[in-house]
């Protein structure tokens, strides 16, 4: 195999993982979420639901943040 071809090869298996990697990124629409101005203080967050006349939606979790028992 000559350079050129093994460079051409390497070149290829490059461009089919670019495209493999590029098909399980998120697209822009499944990122929509990242946009919510999220709020960590929860008074701060109860205080701005009452004044916006929105409901407060709380995520709590038990156990290690890893998933890990």
């Amino acid at each position: 195999m000559t350079f050129l071809a093994a460079a051409a090869l390497l070149l290829g298996a490059q461009s089919e993982l670019d495209r493999k990697v590029e098909s399980v990124l998120p697209q822009a629409s499944e990122e929509r979420w990242l946009r919510i101005p999220w709020q960590l203080n929860l008074a701060k967050a109860r205080a701005e639901s009452q004044r916006a006349g929105k409901p407060l939606l709380l995520w709590v979790m038990d156990g290690h943040v890893l998933g890990c028992t």
